[in-house]
């Protein structure tokens, strides 16, 4: 590892990935940088123009070229005596899509998913239910949208990913996993789809009483400055911060790039 003296930043995106950057490595030689400084790599949102809103630090951005694209790249920026700079963000990832695996098994599972100790998170509880996250991205209060019942359903996925195949809640773009066993608490066959996503379609009552046994209380938007319940980043709730400061965390956080 070698200190930077100077850097050119690189700004990556699918229009300009790992294969451009290694294009124009033998130019930023020849400006005389020491280090290509890229901005965030690591696998972003789908469509992501920026890398500010990593869903997995695990994995390279299969839009920048993921791996291989990566390996190119390093391989030529060596051979130009230049050093490579990587920006993780780890204290804004993007969060509240099934994108991010992380935050979708703390969704499904609350205090005991293997993530739970990721966020900084003062889960609550009313009542019975479970221990919740607030999650502000309802249009209305939540019993309007219920008693509307054109946006929020309950529907089932099967599309060959065993951590985010299953049951979900759905909600315009937006979308949350159902807690095991949480359908069975309310009188529902899980073993069924068709007949179970038909079984609440037809009674939102019986919807209003699956969320009230999610590891997630979904609220109107506007509530998320008084309501919150997790540290976001500035007042972006679809981005939070990564608790680097634990041992565990800080490995899972680094695992990739270390």
């Amino acid at each position: 590892m070698t200190t930077p003296s100077s850097t050119y930043r690189l700004q990556l995106h699918p229009g300009f990935t790992f294969a451009d950057a290694t294009a124009v490595v033998d130019h930023l030689a020849a400006l005389g940088v020491s280090h290509v400084y890229l901005s965030p790599s690591l696998r972003s949102a789908p469509g992501s123009t920026h890398g500010y809103d990593v869903v997995d630090p695990t994995e390279l951005d299969p839009e920048l070229g993921g791996d291989d694209g990566f390996a190119e790249l390093a391989k030529a920026a060596d051979h130009a005596g230049l050093g490579l700079v990587l920006d993780i963000v780890p204290n804004h990832v993007g969060l509240l899509s099934p994108a991010n695996p992380w935050f979708w098994d703390l969704l499904k599972h609350g205090p005991d998913s293997r993530f739970a100790r990721h966020l900084d998170i003062d889960w609550e509880r009313r009542g019975d239910g479970p221990p919740q996250l607030v999650v502000p991205q309802l249009g209305r209060e939540l019993e309007e949208e219920i008693a509307d019942g054109a946006d929020l359903r309950l529907a089932h996925v099967d599309e060959g990913d065993e951590a985010t195949d299953g049951y979900r809640v759905v909600y315009h773009e937006h979308a949350w996993p159902v807690r095991p066993g949480s359908l069975a608490a309310i009188g529902l066959d899980e073993e069924d789809p068709e007949a179970t996503v038909a079984a609440v379609a037809g009674d939102r009552g019986r919807l209003f009483s699956l969320l009230l046994q999610q590891h997630y209380r979904l609220v109107h938007w506007r509530r998320a400055n008084e309501e919150l319940n997790y540290r976001r980043f500035f007042d972006i709730t679809t981005l939070g911060g990564l608790r680097v400061e634990d041992p565990e965390v800080f490995d899972d956080a680094h695992r990739r790039v270390l």
